[in-house]
């Protein structure tokens, strides 16, 4: 298919419409079953587990663990 530029801007902002109110929507119902540092805990715990999942299928490399514990240590200091 061949889509003038107009039309991929529609899409492309129809697009983010979607995934960014699922994104509310999800959290709004999540919030209403689980406590908020609970489901925050199991967002991000999801979102790591699928970005290691596409790392393993494109066979991208892991980091290396000092650059883990960095980060790890900064994301704690946050809550502080």
């Amino acid at each position: 298919m061949n889509f003038s530029h107009r039309t991929k801007v529609l899409l492309a902002f129809a697009a983010i419409y979607l995934i960014w109110g699922s994104s509310f929507f999800g959290v709004q119902l999540g919030l209403k079953s689980f406590p908020p540092f609970l489901f925050s805990c199991l967002r991000l715990f999801i979102a790591g587990m699928a970005l290691s999942v596409f790392c393993v299928v494109r066979k991208e490399p892991f980091p290396a663990f000092a650059d883990i514990k960095k980060h790890a240590i900064c994301g704690l200091v946050i809550f502080i």
